[in-house]
């Protein structure tokens, strides 16, 4: 086969479906038995080499064509590399080659050319692109951090009957047609572009792949104070600003403090927290109605000015150099962090949520506003979810179809910025 683009090698994927009496978008395939139907003689061995995944053999008039697959490989992982063997023999078959070897990875003395070829058809053959790219844009909103997209990886490879393997690689090579398709280019007009062709013309686009990469990676770098649950936000902190802490550990925290007062770039509150003065003059360190000190700094320092006194954001109970009490702290100006702990659960979103839970149903169209009138919401930490807990049967038949959850979690990305994903329940009587 001479040199193709990627959008002629989809296109002889839907024509060699459609001689297999297959639609082009068709998928979930027993590719295995599809290959015997057309005479191709499928068997399996014990590869000694385990990273040889299957061998395709040319037949002839006298002999069919051979596929075996390395028998220690599970069913949906052979069924894969039966495609990728039968994209060689369908497409091949003139190159003065009479047979293929596939390892894992590509051998330098293999045609990375013809294998880019076999891997990219097989991928379009399990999961056409046709199919793949309206499920994305849907749920587009959502995946935004590692486990959203992990997530929905799981429902892929659920949905199409194919490895984690091949939707990582059909997230990457279609990177640039999904960034298309989610901002509005339609199915026919998009221009179909394989990575090569992408650095050539200066294309650079992130892949769902890059942006789990890239969260993950962040939640591995970020710490949290072990004894408030608080995210470190400051790598120079020696102390927690909220407990006073010094013992901090990896990953993101769990708690988020709510109770900040708004300070300038030098930790003066633009308004006073004792008499709500907005009138703060740019000059002085007091509120010139109630005498209030404006300025959250650390109290460890004297007349003289000796000790830290180190500047202090809005939510500081202590300071993160020496762990003294801030001045916001000393005066009450911010709750002491256990009684604010007191009133939160774990997840900071369900607290946000909750409390504007009655307007967010008010902003609700059709019948959602009444089906969900009445309704609780409840943590499901281990599943990573909220529950919404309807006290009506009839409401909850109507308030729990998917077309009514799934406005509901967008209403709340676009207007919290926040991912959450909803189950419903019926309160036991």
């Amino acid at each position: 086969m001479n040199y193709i683009r990627k959008a002629d090698l989809y296109k002889l994927i839907a024509n060699l479906k459609q001689n297999w009496g297959l639609d082009k978008n068709e998928y979930n395939l027993d590719i295995i038995s599809l290959c015997r139907s057309r005479g191709i003689q499928v068997g399996e061995v014990p590869f000694e080499s385990s990273g040889l995944r299957g061998m395709a053999c040319l037949g002839d008039s006298s002999k069919p064509d051979i596929i075996l697959l390395n028998s220690h490989r599970n069913k949906i992982e052979q069924k894969i590399d039966c495609s990728h063997e039968a994209i060689h023999l369908a497409f091949h078959r003139n190159i003065n080659c009479k047979s293929f070897n596939c390892f894992e990875t590509a051998l330098p003395s293999q045609n990375k050319y013809l294998e880019w070829q076999a891997n990219e058809g097989s991928a379009e053959l399990n999961v056409p692109f046709q199919t793949l790219l309206p499920k994305i844009k849907k749920n587009h909103h959502l995946l935004n951090t590692y486990f959203d997209i992990s997530r929905f990886k799981q429902e892929l490879v659920q949905e199409y009957n194919v490895t984690d393997a091949v939707i990582s690689y059909r997230l990457e090579s279609l990177k640039y047609e999904i960034e298309q398709f989610v901002h509005g280019v339609s199915m026919k007009d998009l221009r179909i572009l394989s990575y090569t062709s992408q650095l050539k013309e200066g294309i650079s686009i992130k892949s769902l792949n890059d942006i789990a990469t890239e969260d993950l990676s962040k939640e591995l770098e970020a710490e949290h104070c072990s004894n408030c649950e608080s995210t470190k936000n400051l790598t120079e902190s020696s102390f927690c600003p909220i407990c006073g802490k010094s013992s901090f550990q990896y990953g993101e925290g769990k708690m988020k403090y709510p109770t900040r007062i708004k300070v300038n770039e030098n930790s003066k509150a633009l308004r006073c927290p004792i008499c709500d003065n907005e009138e703060v003059p740019l000059d002085g360190d007091y509120c010139p109605i109630c005498g209030a000190d404006l300025i959250n700094r650390c109290s460890n320092i004297d007349s003289y000015g000796n000790g830290c006194g180190a500047l202090a954001a809005g939510n500081a109970r202590y300071c993160i150099h020496c762990g003294s009490e801030t001045m916001f702290s000393l005066n009450k100006f911010l709750p002491p962090w256990k009684e604010e702990q007191n009133l939160l659960p774990l997840d900071p979103n369900f607290y946000i949520i909750s409390k504007d839970w009655n307007n967010i149903i008010l902003k609700q169209g059709g019948g959602a506003r009444s089906y969900l009138k009445g309704t609780l919401l409840e943590l499901d930490s281990d599943n990573n979810c909220i529950y919404i807990v309807f006290n009506d049967p009839l409401n909850y038949d109507m308030g729990k179809r998917p077309s009514v959850i799934h406005e509901l979690e967008s209403y709340i990305f676009q207007q919290y910025g926040k991912n959450i994903y909803f189950k419903t329940r019926l309160q036991k009587k």
